[in-house]
């Protein structure tokens, strides 16, 4: 499977036009583009609060390379050091409850609970889960899925066993992503499930 499979090309490439990313970007690297872009404005956004750390030994300050070169490994995922546990580490430090369920997957119960998972591909996969209504009809809930899966970007929803919403979004690590803004990511997958309440104009969700 290739990155951006889930969400699909199309909309990647919608987000990556509002970001003012070009258009000569290659498919394959939209994801990673995407991400880059996103950890730049988190870093531009700590680097006043950590001026006064970036002296050195004899009060020179570091170049900009020393001091990116210095936090790539300690403050970033890959495929290679992602986990369960690793994402555990963050999520606690960012002052998230979390637990893990008796299959040994990663739960964060926040503004609601998420299911975190490393999946094969080495993206963090965040779930949440969801009732409908009983009484609604079949056709009505594949609407719903599809206004929500049209009019959000990233998330992807779809129905399993007839009366419960999945919703989830994987997000890539290849090239190094910031623990920062994974917490933030989960933060933004919160923000687009308490959205889809606009599309859902039969009152379905439960």
């Amino acid at each position: 499977m290739e990155k951006g499979e889930e969400v699909g090309t199309e909309q990647l490439r919608e987000l990556a036009n509002k970001l003012g990313l070009g258009e000569d970007i290659p498919d394959e690297l939209l994801w990673l583009a995407i991400n880059h872009v996103i950890d730049a404005v988190m870093n531009e956004s700590g680097e006043e609060e950590g001026e006064d750390e970036d002296e050195g030994e004899e009060g020179v300050a570091k170049s900009p390379n020393q001091q990116q070169g210095s936090a790539t490994v300690k403050d970033q995922f890959t495929p290679d050091t992602l986990s369960n546990e690793s994402l555990k580490e963050v999520f606690d430090a960012a002052m998230m409850d979390t637990a893990v369920d008796s299959d040994g997957d990663l739960v964060v119960h926040d503004q609601y609970t998420v299911l975190v998972n490393v999946d094969p591909n080495g993206c963090i996969q965040f779930t949440s889960v969801f009732g409908l209504r009983e009484d609604s009809d079949p056709a009505t809930r594949l609407e719903l899925v599809n206004r929500i899966n049209d009019k959000r970007i990233i998330i992807r929803a779809s129905v399993h066993d007839d009366d419960i919403l999945v919703i989830d979004w994987y997000l890539p690590t290849r090239g190094g992503i910031g623990k920062k803004t994974v917490v933030l990511a989960l933060r933004k997958f919160e923000e687009l499930i308490a959205s889809i309440g606009e599309e859902d104009t039969d009152d379905l969700v439960s």
